[in-house]
C-alpha cells in the first residue's frame, strides 16, 4: 500500500511505539520498492544515540529539523520521542 501511495505521488508518514517496529517496516517497504519498481526513499529519525551509514533508499537524520527539512516543512514533524519516518518519491 506504501509503494502505491508514493507511486500516486504521495508524501507517507509512518509513526508506531517503537523505532525497531518502523525499521522493520521501512525495510519491507524498501524491499517491494525494488520489486514493484517504485522509486522511492525513505528517511528515519533513529533512536538517539543510533546511527547507520545512509542506504540508497534508507536516509537517516538525527532530528525533527531532519525529517522536516525532508518533507519540505518549517516545523511539526512528530511528536515529543515519537518515532517517526517518512517515505516518498525520490527527488530527481
Amino acid at each position: 500500500m506504501i509503494c502505491e501511495l508514493v507511486k500516486r505521488g504521495k508524501k507517507v508518514g509512518i509513526t508506531a511505539n517503537s523505532h525497531k517496529v518502523i525499521r522493520g517496516l521501512l525495510d519491507k517497504v524498501v524491499e517491494a520498492a525494488c520489486e514493484m519498481n517504485v522509486d522511492l526513499i525513505c528517511i528515519q529519525k533513529p533512536k538517539s544515540g543510533e546511527h547507520e551509514p545512509d542506504q540508497d533508499r534508507l536516509k537517516f537524520v538525527t532530528d525533527n529539523a531532519g525529517v522536516c527539512a525532508a518533507l519540505g516543512v518549517r516545523d511539526g514533524a512528530g511528536g515529543r520521542g515519537n518515532p517517526l519516518s517518512l517515505v516518498a518519491r525520490r527527488c530527481t
